[in-house]
């Protein structure tokens, strides 16, 4: 006869019910589009190979004196343009580029910015006929900045013309490659970043989780200073990336990082990253030599 496992009877004589496994907490944030059990974050540091550097600091852009626009007729500047775009296209989207513009101490003050700018707008058209940019919905221009020399000329002569250029340097940006997303950038399958709602400075729990991790890296790494910069899109007023960037750099503040390493700026909607409006409303972080 085989052995029967009676039920357990309490006292009552009735069945003990068994007990339900308890239930975890379902996260209510959205981490690169699925759920996640764990508000976690990864932060990478773009830009920062040396071998990177070395081969942005061999490019170089020459201009004629007193010359703004950027000649491509020049060998030397098609080659670097190539070297440019080379270099853009195999590291998108994280890569990001500065254009530094020089003139000779003979010269318009502005003409430093403008060469830069002439450069930038070069590279973003160029960038804009590959197809690999169209097919994944990026926009050129939010890889480029245009900015002059803060002391407006080089040390060289004037008239020697090794003034009149526009060099070239990586921005090296402190990145969240996973972590929560906002519902609306999951679901058109955006990278992970500091994202704000439309028309808004506030800070939602998305971005707050990843501020978290920014202050620790900042916190735990040898000081330098950083660059805070907001963007807005087409549809926003345009001061709007300044007040998100002062929003965040009051928030790392409350966290621990000191205020005399931050700087914030706002560059409105003039550097795009996405067609998606969603995409374009956020905060980006650069880490500064």
């Amino acid at each position: 006869v085989k052995p029967v496992s009676l039920p357990t009877v309490e006292k009552s004589g009735r069945k003990t019910p068994e007990k339900a496994a308890p239930k975890r907490p379902s996260s209510r944030l959205r981490y690169n589009g699925r759920r996640s059990p764990a508000a976690e974050v990864e932060l990478h540091v773009t830009g920062s190979l040396p071998s990177l550097q070395q081969t942005l600091k061999e490019i170089s852009i020459l201009f004629p004196p007193n010359a703004s626009e950027f000649c491509v007729e020049l060998a030397d500047n098609r080659r670097s343009l190539s070297a440019l775009l080379r270099l853009l296209k195999d590291q998108r989207p994280r890569l990001k580029i500065r254009c530094v513009g020089f003139r000779l101490s003979s010269e318009l003050s502005h003409l430093a910015l403008m060469r830069a700018q002439s450069v930038a707008t070069a590279v973003g058209e160029a960038l804009t006929e590959d197809p690999r940019f169209h097919h994944e919905g990026l926009l050129p221009r939010a890889l480029v900045r245009a900015e002059s020399y803060p002391d407006g000329h080089t040390s060289c002569a004037a008239g020697g013309g090794c003034g009149a250029k526009v060099t070239v340097e990586a921005l090296t940006e402190l990145v969240p490659v996973y972590g929560p997303l906002p519902r609306e950038l999951a679901a058109n399958s955006a990278q992970v970043g500091l994202y704000f709602a439309s028309k808004s400075v506030e800070l939602t729990c998305e971005t707050s989780t990843i501020l978290r991790e920014v202050a620790r890296f900042l916190k735990a790494n040898a000081p330098r200073p950083v660059t805070i910069e907001g963007h807005s899109d087409r549809s926003e007023a345009s001061d709007l990336g300044s007040a998100r960037a002062r929003v965040v750099l009051k928030e790392l503040t409350r966290l621990g990082v000191p205020e005399r390493l931050l700087k914030s700026i706002g560059r409105g909607s003039n550097c795009p990253l996405s067609r998606h409006s969603a995409v374009n409303r956020r905060v980006e972080i650069f880490l500064e030599q």
